[in-house]
């Protein structure tokens, strides 16, 4: 049973390390204090991955210029938490979040370790899995269409006899 924090895992396993280090990635993390903002560029089928794997369901095809902003915040007591926005609207976790949409870096940590894949598990047996079902569904689908035309050829070439 994958879903897509498992892909996404294992797309960016480089950068994010590895499951057990995720809860210790923030605190150990340096980022430079003259740096105020990280720019990834991807496609709308990316936006598309990331408000899935955020819990989005309400999803149709992202407009031009479409972002997803990840807010990193740190309070007076040095513990830190994320802000998700789409298009400037904040997103939601559930629970994890309190009421300005910021969520515990390290509840989020744990609920996307959840998430992910076993160690055992490869990119290449996930797609399998997926190709595999997708290639089931196709060839069902392919097979009604065509019993569908035989059914459809049949009514005309009835249509003709009883007609001639």
């Amino acid at each position: 049973n994958h879903n897509i924090f498992s892909l996404v895992h294992l797309l960016f396993s480089e950068k994010l390390g590895k499951k057990s280090e995720y809860p210790d990635t923030i605190a150990t993390a340096s980022i430079p204090k003259n740096k105020k903002y990280y720019y990834i560029s991807g496609h709308d089928s990316t936006l598309v991955a990331i408000l899935m794997a955020l819990g989005r369901r309400d999803l149709h095809t992202p407009l031009y210029a479409s972002n997803i902003v990840i807010e990193l915040h740190e309070d007076d007591e040095d513990d830190y938490y994320l802000r998700f926005l789409y298009d400037d609207e904040a997103i939601s976790l559930g629970n994890m979040c309190d009421s300005d949409h910021k969520c515990n870096v390290t509840d989020f940590l744990r609920l996307l370790s959840s998430q992910m894949l076993n160690k055992d598990e490869t990119y290449e047996h996930v797609c399998d899995t997926f190709t595999g079902h997708s290639a089931n569904i196709s060839f069902m689908i392919t097979l009604l269409v065509v019993a569908l035309l035989l059914v459809l050829f049949g009514v005309v070439c009835y249509c003709v006899w009883i007609c001639c």
